[in-house]
C-alpha cells in the first residue's frame, strides 16, 4: 500500500523539471556523503544534499517523511521514503500484501509503466523487496529502481530514478543501498510521568508508547511500541540484589553468551538497568527485536536516566 502515490509522482516530476533547467549546477555522483537522520532512525549516503519534506497519507492517519537528492549530467534521483502508519505489517502474509500493494501503486502512478522484476530479499536481516520498472516522465524514458524494507511493521523505501542507458546507474545504486544503516532514534520522552506511589517508582516513558499492564505482580507496568518495550520489574524481596538478577539472566536467558534472548520464537535484544533498594532490586528493562534494537537504544537510556526509586 503506497502513501499518497499521486503526490509523490508529482513531486518527482517537479524535481526533474527543475533539474533539467539547471544543468550548470551539475554534481559528481561519485561524491556520496553520509547523512544521519535521528528522527527516523537511519543513515544513508546521498550524492548531493537532499531535500526533506512530509507527505500526508490519504488512506489512514499516517504520513511519510521523504528525503530526495538529485544529480545532473547525468540526470538521476535518489530518495528515501520513511512510512509512519498506524497499520503495521508483521506477519508474512501482511508483508507480502504490503509489498504487492506498494508495487501496484508505483505502476498506477507512473506513465507507460513496464515492471521488470520484483524479488523478495533480505536487507540488514529484515524482509525486503527489490524492484525495477521503466516508465516515462514528460515523455522522457527513465528507469525506477529500489528496495523496500520492513522495519518494525512500517516500510522504508530506497529509490533511484535515472535516464535509460546510464552506464554508472548500477554502481551508484549499490553504493546508495549499501550505505543504508539503521540508527538510534532520538525521540522525546513523554511529558507525563508514570508514578507508582505504593512502590516508590517513577519515570518518564517514551513519548507515544502505549501503556499496558501485566498479569505478574512483579511487573507493575510495561510500555510498548511496534515490538519494542520498556518494563519495570519490582522484586519486592528484601535481600534480592542486582547481582542475583544478573546471575538469573545469565543462567536462564543466555544474555552473557549471546546478548540475545528468544521471546515467542523471535530474537530479541535487551538492556537491563538495576537498582538495589531496601525491599529488593528494581529493574528497568528495554527490549526490542534483534535487528532493530539500535533504533530504541538511545530512548532506553533516556528512560533509565529518568528513573527514580525510593530506596
Amino acid at each position: 500500500m503506497t502513501i499518497n502515490s499521486s503526490k509523490i509522482t508529482a513531486i518527482i516530476l517537479t524535481i526533474y523539471l527543475c533539474v533539467l533547467s539547471m544543468s550548470a549546477r551539475a554534481s559528481d555522483p561519485d561524491h556520496f556523503r553520509k547523512y544521519i537522520y535521528p528522527k527516523d532512525g537511519f543513515e544513508v549516503s546521498f550524492p548531493s544534499k537532499p531535500l526533506e519534506f512530509r507527505i500526508e497519507s490519504k488512506v489512514d492517519s499516517g504520513y511519510s517523511n521523504t528525503y530526495q537528492a538529485v544529480v545532473v549530467n547525468p540526470i538521476s534521483q535518489y530518495a528515501v521514503f520513511v512510512q509512519h502508519s498506524p497499520d503495521r505489517a508483521f506477519s508474512d502474509d501482511l508483508i507480502a500484501a504490503h509489498f504487492d500493494g506498494l508495487i501496484r501503486g508505483l505502476m498506477f502512478g507512473s506513465d507507460n509503466p513496464d515492471q521488470k522484476y520484483a524479488n523478495r530479499i533480505r536487507l540488514l536481516g529484515l524482509p525486503a523487496l527489490e524492484y525495477q520498472y521503466s516508465h516515462t516522465i514528460q515523455g522522457v524514458p527513465v528507469v525506477g529502481r529500489g528496495i523496500v524494507v520492513m522495519v518494525d511493521g512500517n516500510h522504508i523505501r530506497l529509490s533511484q530514478i535515472y535516464t535509460e542507458n546510464e552506464p554508472d546507474a548500477d554502481k551508484n545504486f549499490r553504493k546508495f543501498v549499501n550505505s543504508f544503516r539503521l540508527a538510534p532514534i532520538d525521540g522525546p520522552l513523554s511529558t507525563r510521568r508514570f508514578e507508582d506511589k505504593a512502590r516508590g517508582i517513577a519515570f518518564f516513558p517514551p513519548d507515544g508508547w502505549r501503556q499496558n499492564t501485566t498479569q505478574f505482580a512483579q511487573i507493575p507496568v510495561i510500555f510498548v511500541n511496534a515490538g519494542h518495550m520498556v518494563q519495570i520489574i519490582d522484586s519486592s524481596a528484601a535481600g534480592y540484589t542486582c547481582d542475583n538478577y544478573k546471575q538469573e539472566v545469565e543462567t536462564y536467558q543466555g544474555i552473557q553468551a549471546t546478548g540475545v534472548v528468544e521471546v515467542h520464537a523471535r530474537p530479541m535484544t535487551g538492556i537491563h538497568y538495576c537498582l538495589n533498594t531496601s525491599r529488593g532490586a528494581v529493574i528497568l528493562n528495554g527490549m526490542a527485536p534483534e535487528e532493530t534494537f539500535i533504533r530504541s537504544e538511545t530512548i532506553f537510556q533516556k528512560v533509565a536516566t529518568s528513573l527514580v526509586v525510593r530506596k
